[in-house]
């Protein structure tokens, strides 16, 4: 769905990200991206944001009956 919709995550949107994540940890961004980047995780946040973009795109489309 991701690639069929094009569902992209840039830079910044990975940026906005580890801000959020650092502002729940009450560490600075710098710790959480470099945490990240030692881990080799940060195209697992990508890949998780992509995933989950592409998840409220379908929800977003969904119609729910109820009978």
């Amino acid at each position: 769905v991701a690639r069929e919709k094009e569902v992209q995550v840039t830079d910044a949107d990975v940026q906005a990200e580890i801000e959020r994540i650092a502002s729940e940890r009450e560490v600075s961004a710098a710790a959480v991206r470099g945490e990240l980047e030692k881990n080799k995780q940060i195209s697992n946040l990508k890949t998780s944001m992509r995933r989950r973009r592409a998840l409220d795109l379908l929800k977003s489309g969904a119609t729910i009956s109820v009978e």
